[in-house]
């Protein structure tokens, strides 16, 4: 019998970089005892949270991305290694992140109803 290359973490036995990637998260959740699918606890079974939700789809995306923080704020940028100032052009004194964002905006707006 020859030896032949298989990728068994794809139906099919082939390697793809969907695939690996996949298994990659799968490994590195493993490690951290969490599931990147969902966040809190699945409705059902099997069921992804995030795509349970009525709402649009742009929405979820921007939730998932929130909660995952991986939204383009300076500081994910910053850690892509793109050298720039992560200083929030806002307030122009905290790095500029997920919370940080959004709490700026929240304060702003509060200033601006008063």
């Amino acid at each position: 019998m020859e030896d032949w290359p298989a990728w068994h973490f794809d139906p099919k036995g082939l390697f793809s970089v969907k695939s690996a990637y996949k298994r990659a998260v799968q490994i590195r959740d493993s490690k951290l005892n969490r599931d990147a699918s969902s966040f809190g606890s699945n409705i059902e079974k099997g069921g992804s949270f995030w795509w349970q939700i009525k709402l649009q789809n742009k929405v979820k995306m921007f939730a998932w991305r929130m909660a995952h923080n991986s939204l383009p704020v300076r500081r994910n940028i910053a850690r892509k290694g793109v050298k720039i100032d992560t200083v929030c052009p806002m307030c122009n004194c905290l790095d500029e992140d997920c919370g940080h964002l959004f709490s700026s905006a929240r304060e702003l707006s509060n200033v601006g109803a008063k």
